[in-house]
């Protein structure tokens, strides 16, 4: 596997931190939607497919 260019492995680093910085937004927000819906979505799977989004990104 050859080694990724410097210029592309900075643009991965700064899209992994900025995930990682929102995460507690998409937590929130989660959170928020959770009191709106159904009490069988659970809190946990919404976190989840909100971090997924956020990673797809």
């Amino acid at each position: 596997m050859a080694a990724m260019n410097p210029y592309i492995q900075e643009l991965k680093h700064r899209e992994d931190q900025l995930a990682i910085d929102y995460l507690p937004a998409v937590r929130a927000m989660a959170f928020r939607l959770k009191e709106r819906l159904p009490s069988s979505v659970d809190y946990m799977d919404l976190s989840a497919i909100g971090t997924e989004e956020l990673v797809k990104l």
